[in-house]
């Protein structure tokens, strides 16, 4: 059984306010933490648009950068292994802007309240990509980035039921499974934990979920490779 606890909103808007000097609006509703690690909530984005938006978004990967690999299937998939060479917030689809504007104000919040509300003269930026599961897909375990680096990682829950994500966190030797939600947004620090999803089984609409990382400005790669690939927030 998972340990989760409801942050309180008031907590959550005096720190936001303290750390930002009340330039940043607070994310209001409930957010759940699970085994002091992992943040949930539920978001309210238009499902339908979303989903047609995401899969104009797999035929333009598709079209424009998978000829840089040749072999996609099982341990992960297209649009997941070249996330680096696009980021979804950067093409002008429906619902991407709004959801891009939801993921921001939660991390502000969220990393109010990590820091107690305390200044950091930090720019975080964020890459973003579809994952785009067919039947026999799953991501197998891994990482993001190392803790000292102080990034985020998360994945929206489009339409992905019936799934679950499966953590190893550092303070818990039991695996933690998240259950797969419509609407779910789901982030934590990458402090150490490892990931991966389940298999996808059904043959009939492919599982979607919208993943993405939050990296200081610092650890950023800035090579040609990373150009144009990176949103401030």
């Amino acid at each position: 059984m998972n340990s989760e606890i409801i942050l309180k909103e008031s907590k959550i808007r005096k720190l936001v306010k303290k750390k930002y000097n009340g330039t940043m609006a607070p994310y209001t509703s409930e957010i759940k933490l699970i085994e002091n690690y992992i943040y949930t909530t539920k978001l309210n984005m238009d499902i339908d648009i979303l989903k047609s938006s995401c899969d104009k978004m797999y035929e333009i990967v598709k079209e424009n950068f998978s000829k840089n690999k040749k072999d996609y299937t099982g341990q992960s998939t297209m649009t997941t292994q070249l996330y680096s060479s696009y980021n979804l917030f950067l093409y002008p689809l429906p619902e991407f802007d709004k959801l891009f504007k939801e993921i921001r104000s939660i991390f502000f919040s969220l990393n109010a309240l990590n820091t107690n509300g305390q200044p950091e003269n930090i720019q975080y930026y964020m890459q973003c990509w579809l994952n785009y599961y067919n039947k026999g897909d799953f991501i197998d375990w891994h990482s993001h980035w190392s803790p000292e680096k102080k990034t985020w990682h998360g994945f929206f829950c489009l339409d992905c039921e019936p799934s679950f994500t499966s953590y190893k966190i550092p303070s818990k030797r039991e695996i933690i499974n998240v259950t797969s939600e419509k609407n779910l947004i789901v982030i934590s620090k990458s402090d150490g934990d490892k990931h991966k999803s389940s298999e996808w089984l059904d043959e009939s609409r492919p599982r979607i979920t919208i993943a993405f990382d939050i990296v200081p400005m610092e650890f950023i790669d800035s090579s040609v490779y990373w150009l144009n690939h990176w949103i401030p927030l």
